[in-house]
């Protein structure tokens, strides 16, 4: 019981580490995007 417990925080965390790093990466193209378009067109 206290494995499959820990295995599931770890599953929990895993999956907050990936939303958050998904959020970043979106931000980070998002930024990118705003640089570009004063040097694009």
């Amino acid at each position: 019981m206290v494995c499959l417990s820990s295995l599931k925080l770890r599953v929990t965390s895993t999956k907050q580490s990936l939303v958050y790093s998904i959020d970043w990466i979106e931000e980070l193209h998002q930024s990118r995007r705003f640089w570009q378009k004063p040097s694009g067109h």
